[in-house]
């Protein structure tokens, strides 16, 4: 889970850049996480708490703008079914992704 520290570092970093449309799109995923998360609720019964496994990416290849503040449970999937199709069309690529990927600590 997401600890309000971290939410609000994140925060701050991004209100430390110069605003443009990206800047912006963070900013508003990471307040609508917090104000879900830890904001005050009118009543007092206790809220379920959602892990949001949010995509924060920088890069400015086609693909990283695609993913970037998506949802990782809904690109899992199309990453996965991608990576089996490269494995069939492209072993070796396959294998030296996986290699790359097993040597991350």
């Amino acid at each position: 889970m997401i600890s309000r520290r971290d939410l609000l570092n994140e925060i701050d970093k991004f209100e430390g850049m110069a605003p443009n449309m990206t800047v912006c799109e963070k900013l508003a995923h990471l307040y609508t996480m917090y104000d879900h998360l830890y904001g005050q609720a009118e009543n007092t019964e206790p809220q379920k708490v959602t892990q949001i496994n949010v995509i924060i990416a920088h890069g400015d290849s086609d693909f990283i703008r695609a993913v970037d503040g998506l949802d990782g449970e809904a690109v899992w999937p199309i990453l996965d079914e991608l990576m089996d199709c490269v494995k069939t069309l492209q072993p070796r690529v396959y294998d030296s992704v996986m290699r790359r990927l097993r040597a991350i600590v």
